[in-house]
């Protein structure tokens, strides 16, 4: 424990014992019988003992007394309860000197309040001197558990709460006035000149947007809070990216997931990169047999072994450094550890690139999932998850036709296969390696420009671990077959994002960063799609998770974009040594 910590449990042991002098002196009507002062100094190291061992094991001094709150008093109520009912098991247990049994209750009363009181006098102390040379006004947005909690982490005076339940309005928390809605924070900031704005409840990410380009405007710093772990006090954090997309926190079925990867052995594919290294996180957390990890990046390779034997010590790892375009190395490395499921996220992604090197996106994409697909059938794998694109439906460039393939791929061996074969389709992760994102905050931190293609492009965005967990999730529910689309919200607009990120920033688009519009490149679409006209998503047991029907091999489809392909890279040796009999079996 730290020092304060220390502090604490010397000066809680002492109001205990304190507590207990007192309640002699109310039993004895002030005057104590020499005897029983005696006993009474006999038990102090017995009481002191175990209320110190009490008070640690009950974990109260995990929370520091500026944020003290209902659940402290309960754990405070909790904490001395236990103590004395130990010191009076110990007592006549262990035949030790005997109090008057009256004063174990007046003690206990006794030692709740005092040791209640410090924490409240804390607090009254602290708000005072900080009511004395607070420099800052701040308001809370949201009236709930989190918005006190957010007045409590306040380190400047609060004037009040905002939030939209009418029923909270022209009402109090703690004393601070409810002074209207979000939707009025304008009028608010100027009338009780507010400095700061803490947001304690989930907004969309227009109307985060909305509320902070407000506040910038007002030159009013916006903060969230910063939820603890482990236990530990939460924090104020500024806004991120990921809070102005506003996306839910994604709820899963625990025990489908431990159903088909606990006691398993998983093996993803481009286990280095964004999404498989998440994935590995994951998986790892559910207790696999083991996690075979395979890349054919020696760098991120080691990078992700490294970080996982220090994130999961315990973890069953196998690292494999193998391309899956080489058939034959990678027949042996499934052979040999036998996966019983296996997530295939191995891929090359880049538009731009994909489109100057196709044959590239061909051998790797495509020629490299049927080599994989065939390997897993040879060694019986129960379930096989390819992880998909956006860019999949109605392709316009090499990589989304090449994904198209690998879904359709995936249709066909599903058909033919004992396992379960299926494929997740998402779009966009925000800070994947080479994504728009980290390009942005780059070109910001080198003063700009920060260039757009087309200010009307849109593309879906969700975290990494959002889609991470969304496709495990799918991979509970496969039954072979399917394409799972993912729940991506609205489209978000490039342009817009951009602007978001130089604010966050603390900078002003077209002041202090140039947004420089640079026109689209060789196969960008204005706006992606997770799913063309002729399908049709079902709904399934998750809400944000759904399959597209009538998304199943078509041997037509297959000829087209191999021709399409065959067309740009016909004199390429790469994929030559591939018959194209061999992919559309």
């Amino acid at each position: 424990m730290k020092l304060h910590r220390y502090i604490l449990v010397v000066l809680d042991v002492f109001l205990v014992v304190l507590s207990f002098y007192l309640a002699h002196l109310l039993r004895f009507e002030w005057l104590i019988p020499p005897e029983n002062l005696e006993k009474l100094v006999t038990l102090i190291p017995v009481i002191a003992g175990i209320s110190a061992v009490t008070f640690v094991i009950v974990d109260l001094y995990n929370r520091l007394w500026e944020y003290a709150s209902i659940q402290e008093l309960v754990d405070i109520v909790k904490a001395v309860s236990i103590s004395v009912g130990a010191l009076v098991i110990s007592v006549y247990f262990l035949d030790l000197v005997r109090l008057p049994r009256s004063t174990y209750i007046i003690a206990w009363l006794l030692g709740i309040f005092f040791i209640g009181s410090s924490r409240l006098w804390w607090r009254m102390v602290r708000e005072y001197l900080m009511s004395r040379t607070s420099q800052s006004r701040v308001c809370v947005v949201g009236v709930s558990e989190d918005g006190v909690l957010a007045a409590r982490l306040a380190k400047n005076e609060v004037v009040g709460f905002v939030d939209d339940d009418l029923r909270s309005q022209k009402t109090s928390i703690m004393g601070i006035p409810v002074l209207g809605t979000p939707s009025e924070i304008r009028q608010l900031i100027n009338a009780y000149n507010i400095d700061e704005v803490i947001v304690a409840k989930a907004m969309k990410g227009q109307e985060l947007r909305s509320l902070i380009q407000t506040c910038k405007e007002s030159k009013v710093v916006v903060k969230l809070i910063k939820q603890g772990n482990g236990g530990m006090v939460p924090k104020l954090r500024p806004v991120d990216l990921e809070d102005l997309l506003g996306r839910p926190s994604v709820a899963l079925d625990i025990e489908s997931i431990a159903g088909y990867i606990a006691n398993h052995t998983v093996m993803v594919t481009g286990a280095g990169g964004s999404i498989g290294s998440e994935l590995c996180r994951q998986i790892g957390r559910y207790k696999p047999r083991k996690l075979v990890a395979l890349d054919n990046s020696e760098n991120s390779l080691f990078e992700l072994e490294l970080g996982l034997r220090t994130l999961l010590p315990a973890l069953p790892l196998e690292a494999v450094l193998l391309d899956v375009k080489d058939y034959d190395r990678l027949h042996d490395c499934l052979q040999t550890h036998r996966p019983e499921v296996v997530f295939h996220a191995a891929a090359y992604k880049h538009v731009p690139m994909m489109e100057r090197f196709p044959a590239q996106a061909w051998a790797n994409n495509v020629v490299g999932t049927r080599n994989l697909i065939d390997c897993a059938q040879k060694s019986g794998v129960k379930t096989f998850i390819l992880i998909s694109t956006d860019k999949a439906v109605d392709p316009a460039n090499a990589m989304g036709a090449s994904k198209r393939l690998c879904e359709l791929l995936v249709m066909q061996a599903n058909s033919g296969s004992p396992g379960t074969y299926s494929a997740v389709r998402f779009g966009n992760v925000l800070g994947s390696r080479g994504s728009v994102i980290p390009i942005f905050q780059k070109q910001i931190d080198s003063g700009g420009p920060v260039t757009v293609t087309d200010p009307d492009m849109t593309r879906f965005f969700m975290t990494i671990p959002e889609a991470v967990q969304l496709v495990i999730q799918a991979g509970a529910m496969a039954k072979g077959g399917e394409i799972f689309v993912l729940d991506m919200g609205d489209p978000v607009n490039i342009l817009e994002l951009a602007e978001d990120l130089v604010r966050l920033s603390g900078l002003t688009p077209g002041k202090d960063i140039e947004i420089k519009i640079t026109g689209s490149r060789p196969g960008e679409k204005i706006a992606e799609e997770l799913f063309t006209p002729d399908e049709q998503l079902d709904t399934t047991s998750h809400g944000r998770i759904f399959i597209a029907r009538n998304s199943s091999f078509n041997r037509f489809e297959v000829e087209r974009i191999c021709k399409e392909f065959f067309s740009e890279c016909m004199d390429n040796p790469i994929i030559e040594h591939k018959a194209r009999g061999d992919l559309i079996t």
